[in-house]
C-alpha cells in the first residue's frame, strides 16, 4: 500500500442535480461550450437554481464551494455573450467570488480558492509523477487514472476521501484534519484520486 499526506494538497458542498447531463464535457468541448454566446436573464432565482440550469444547459461540470451560500438570490441580465461571461457576472455579484475554469470543470469559489486550485492541481500532479521511480508503474497508474466519481446524499468529505483512497490503493493520513461537513449527493466528471483529493481540500484550507 502506498502512504501519501493527501492533507498537503487539497468540492465543494453540492446539491444533487435532476437531470444532469450523462457525459460531462471536458478539455477541448469545454473549452467551446464555455466560449458559446448565449443570452441569460435571472431575476430573483437563487445560486443553485442558477448553476443547475447552467450545467444543464452547457453539459460542463460545474461545481460551488462549500463555502459560498447556494441560496444566495442572484440577478443577471446579459445579452448574447460567452458563457463564461455569464459565469463571471454571476460570481461579481457575491462579494470576494471567483470563477475557475480547469480542463474537466468549472468551480466558483472564494476568489483566493479559486485563484490557486489550478497552481495546486498542477503542483501536486508534479509531486505525484516525480514517484515514477519509487513506485511501481501500476501504482503510480492507479493514482493518476480518471474514473466516475459520484457520493450518496449527506456524505462527508472526509469519508469520500478515505473511501476514494482505499480504491487505488492509498492510504490518507492525518483524514481526522478534514473538519467534519455533510454534503449533498453530486456525480463529478472522470478525475483522477489525485485531482479528486485537491479539490475537496481546497474548500477547507488544508494546503
Amino acid at each position: 500500500r502506498i502512504e501519501l499526506n493527501m492533507i498537503t494538497i487539497l468540492i465543494s458542498c453540492l446539491l444533487s442535480l435532476p437531470e444532469k447531463p450523462t457525459n460531462y464535457k471536458t478539455g477541448k468541448d469545454l473549452q467551446a461550450a464555455m466560449a458559446a454566446n448565449i443570452k441569460w436573464s435571472s431575476i430573483g432565482a437563487e445560486l443553485d437554481n442558477q448553476l443547475e440550469d447552467f450545467e444543464r444547459q452547457s453539459e460542463v461540470a460545474i461545481l460551488r464551494d462549500r463555502r459560498i451560500d447556494p441560496h444566495r438570490v442572484i440577478q443577471v441580465e446579459t445579452d448574447f455573450v460567452p458563457r463564461v461571461q455569464v459565469l463571471n457576472q454571476i460570481s461579481a455579484r457575491i462579494p470576494d467570488t471567483a470563477v475557475c475554469v480547469t480542463d474537466s470543470f468549472i468551480m466558483l469559489g472564494p476568489a483566493f480558492a479559486a485563484d490557486r486550485l489550478p497552481i495546486l492541481l498542477s503542483r501536486n500532479a508534479e509531486q505525484v509523477n516525480s514517484l515514477r521511480k519509487k513506485i511501481d508503474t501500476g501504482a503510480l497508474r492507479r493514482l493518476t487514472a480518471r474514473v466516475d466519481v459520484s457520493w450518496d446524499e449527506l456524505a462527508e468529505p472526509r469519508q469520500i476521501l478515505v473511501e476514494q483512497a482505499e480504491t487505488v490503493g492509498a492510504i490518507l493520513l492525518n483524514s481526522n484534519n478534514i473538519p467534519h461537513d455533510v454534503w449533498a449527493a453530486r456525480r463529478l466528471p472522470k478525475l483522477s484520486f489525485v485531482e479528486l483529493a485537491t479539490v475537496v481540500l481546497n474548500q477547507f484550507d488544508l494546503t
